[in-house]
């Protein structure tokens, strides 16, 4: 081979290479993307989960598991009204409740309570007699004690000739969620036995 050939072979196989190394770094950068793009996406797709469990949860749609309290409320005299229950549905929300039911009935950020003409309240349409029954998940000892705080639930509920009293911070049955019943081994959303 000429001289001549060989400068211009070589001038092709440097060029060639340099070719070959533009194109690797671009097909580096492709792969860079592919992969944060594929994290990106499992990251958002995470959080939509999150998000639309938190959103089930305040809907009371979906069963929420966890530690809690139950309390009882007796109320002898037919005084305890819904005002009162309202009280204490407040006084767990500030206290950070996840869930929550009264006898039976899971209340949402929608849920209604009135008091019943033939006694006892109506909550979200359905007539609910003494003795009424909370199962709210959440903190157990931040719970007891927002309801127990002095002027605070239950004082409301002995100044309306009530008797409200606890399980002192435990949980609800099984770990069950509040549209769980006692008797029963269903959680909520589990429509068995219904």
């Amino acid at each position: 081979m000429r001289q001549d050939d060989l400068v211009r072979l070589l001038d092709e196989l440097t060029q060639r290479n340099a070719d070959l190394t533009d194109e690797q770094e671009e097909l580096r950068q492709d792969l860079a993307e592919l992969r944060s793009s594929t994290t990106s996406r499992q990251a958002a797709q995470e959080a939509a989960e999150v998000q639309a469990r938190a959103r089930g949860i305040l809907a009371g749609t979906l069963p929420v598991h966890g530690p809690g309290v139950r309390v009882t409320i007796d109320d002898p005299s037919g005084g305890v009204r819904a005002q009162v229950m309202v009280t204490i549905l407040e006084e767990l929300r500030n206290a950070g409740v996840e869930s929550v039911e009264l006898s039976g009935q899971r209340l949402t950020a929608s849920s209604w309570i009135l008091d019943d003409p033939d006694g006892g309240v109506v909550v979200d349409g359905a007539a609910v007699a003494p003795p009424y029954e909370w199962l709210a998940i959440g903190d157990p000892k931040t719970l007891s004690v927002a309801l127990d705080i002095p002027g605070g639930a239950l004082a409301s509920v002995r100044n309306a000739g009530g008797r409200g009293h606890g399980d002192g911070g435990g949980r609800p049955p099984d770990h069950r969620d509040p549209r769980a019943r006692a008797a029963g081994a269903r959680h909520a959303g589990d429509s068995r036995g219904r």
